[in-house]
């Protein structure tokens, strides 16, 4: 077994927003475990410490192999040692990325994330301001992205030279169908490299979604983003027509866009606490208990890999990370965003 290219660290689950379509708080949780899955739930009831990242978590994800680490949440930033983390990234040999929702974006965070040497800032936008706020369940939410992002972009500015690649995530839902281009029309509107729209992943979807409008939206934000010299791509399905885009939103899930997962062959998930998940949150270890590789190729991974490779859980059917029939999710898998923030 070769050791993980990819870990996704999600730093804390608590954050300043309450999305409903989130996958740390929809009632319908995600990632919760499976009971099809013969595996202890992981339970993230304290979150690690600065130091047990900084000289376990870091050193540990280096020693395994691991060529990227993700943050995620949550919101990472409501941690008030975030800047220390991303120091002690900075300082490591891995590449990193960071999700968030930037509202805790000041100068001072701004300019530690590009002067730390971060890969890739992955900044959450619904929408323009009436739709993001309302998806956001916040009647801020828009300011203060946007405050954070010129923040952001400024600190990059500034900088002598800056490694830093900012991208915008959309997830694309019931109620934004119509908005990815002046999601595209933001983000070169403050100079952002590239966008991306993620297909929302449920267990469950209680809204009607807009299939044919959704579908025209995005190949016309395509065009957009082309003339106007920003990367764009649409993940799990690439290039979805309208049939595609029914059959993602429909309930119960169909197993139609599900040809295996490579995922579990190639990273892994440390929750709060430190537990080592899959993806589903089904503990495997804990990093403070075992080292990651010993983790990564224990009985335990092994077996839940069996089971998902033999009979996929509901879970698989609409994974952000999932082998789909018209190909894997672009780029560096764990260089893309999940579904929170």
């Amino acid at each position: 077994m070769n050791p993980p290219t990819h870990v996704l660290f999600i730093l804390t689950y608590r954050c300043n927003l309450r999305c409903p379509y989130c996958v740390v708080f929809n009632p319908v949780r995600y990632w919760r475990p499976d009971d099809d899955v013969a595996i202890p739930p992981a339970l993230a009831r304290e979150e690690l410490t600065t130091q047990q990242i900084v000289e376990r978590v870091i050193p540990q994800c280096e020693q395994a192999g691991v060529e990227v680490i993700a943050l995620t949440g949550g919101e990472i930033m409501v941690r008030k040692d975030a800047r220390e983390i991303f120091r002690a990234l900075g300082d490591s040999k891995l590449k990193w990325c960071i999700d968030t929702n930037l509202t805790f974006c000041t100068e001072e965070v701004a300019e530690t994330i590009i002067d730390a040497g971060c890969d890739t800032v992955f900044a959450s936008l619904d929408g323009p301001p009436e739709i993001h706020n309302k998806l956001r369940a916040s009647p801020r939410a828009y300011k203060t992205f946007t405050e954070g992002l010129a923040r952001l972009m400024h600190a990059r500015a500034a900088a002598a030279e800056s490694k830093t690649s900012v991208a915008l995530n959309c997830v694309v839902q019931a109620g934004n169908e119509a908005a990815v281009c002046d999601v595209v029309r933001i983000a070169a509107e403050y100079g952002v490299d590239s966008v991306s729209f993620q297909l929302c992943s449920k267990l469950d979807y209680g809204e009607v979604f807009q299939a044919d409008v959704a579908t025209q939206a995005l190949a016309a934000a395509r065009e957009l983003a082309k003339s106007l010299g920003l990367r764009m791509s649409v993940f799990p399905i690439p290039d979805p027509t309208p049939a595609d885009l029914t059959s993602w939103f429909s309930s119960p899930p169909s197993a139609a866009f599900f040809q295996g997962c490579s995922y579990i062959y190639s990273s892994l998930r440390i929750d709060p606490s430190g537990n080592v998940i899959p993806c589903v949150e089904h503990r495997i270890g804990n990093i403070l208990e075992e080292d990651l590789l010993d983790i990564w190729r224990g009985s335990v991974y092994e077996s839940f890999r069996a089971q998902i490779m033999k009979t996929p859980i509901k879970a698989c059917l609409r994974c952000c990370n999932m082998d789909s029939r018209q190909g894997s999710n672009p780029g560096i898998e764990s260089i893309h965003p999940v579904q929170t923030n």
